[in-house]
């Protein structure tokens, strides 16, 4: 009986500390992130048991790594409160083991994903990419209008400004519109991929400064990207 209470209690722990990560750590809640939007990917392409199993170790890989490089730093920070040039290291040290994982998902992704995508991708925005150039105008046009209604609705008085911070955030909107129109009308996936990583970082940005939280980066892509792939479904 003591066994199995010393079990769940290790279990409660344990999903307690991932929790704690997640709510804490704004890189975890990236990893986190990126891994549910790979795996919704997964499901539309036909992986093989290996891939599978390859595709899931690095996810659980890049999420450990991320896990030790914090308690290693709640460490050091507690040991050495000031600064010190050998906890310093150490804090470089998990870093870089947080860093060699994420290259490693990344080309695994690229193995997986990436090359698969190739021969589909004109297909895939052929038909998209036939409608008419005035189509990017009022793309852009409705993302921001839709963006300043959004802001209006959520202005709280007392805000030094009226554009910086608050949901949605218009820059992640404005860049994930961009990178649906890139890629209608390219039908190049490595421009669609530089595109999307140029609008990651736009966002990224924006959370690093602390002029919006991941929800309102978040939304606001989701603003842009839908609205874009709205307008040019239906006017092309």
């Amino acid at each position: 009986m003591n066994q199995k209470r010393s079990l769940w209690e290790s279990f409660n722990a344990a999903i307690r500390g991932i929790i704690e990560v997640l709510q804490t750590q704004r890189n975890m809640k990236f990893h986190f992130m990126a891994a549910i939007a790979i795996l919704i990917v997964s499901l539309f392409l036909d992986l093989t048991k290996i891939e599978l199993i390859v595709m899931a170790f690095a996810i659980i890989l890049v999420l450990i790594s991320e896990i030790i490089n914090t308690v290693i730093e709640f460490t050091v920070d507690l040991l050495s409160p000031e600064f010190n040039n050998m906890a310093r290291i150490a804090k470089d040290m998990s870093a870089g083991a947080v860093l060699l994982a994420s290259i490693n998902a990344v080309v695994v992704g690229y193995l997986l994903f990436f090359t698969r995508f190739i021969p589909k991708f004109p297909l895939m925005v052929f038909k998209v990419r036939q409608a008419s150039p005035h189509h990017t105008f009022i793309t852009g046009v409705l993302v921001i209008f839709l963006v300043l209604i959004a802001k209006v609705r959520n202005y709280k008085e007392g805000k030094s400004s009226f554009l910086r911070g608050g949901m949605p955030s218009g820059h992640s909107a404005v860049a994930f519109a961009c990178w649906a129109v890139i890629v209608f009308m390219s039908r190049d996936l490595l421009i669609s991929t530089l595109a999307f990583l140029l609008s990651f970082l736009i966002s990224l940005s924006r959370i690093r400064e602390k002029v919006h939280n991941v929800k309102e980066v978040i939304i606001g892509a989701l603003l842009g990207f839908l609205v874009t792939i709205f307008v040019f479904q239906v006017f092309s």
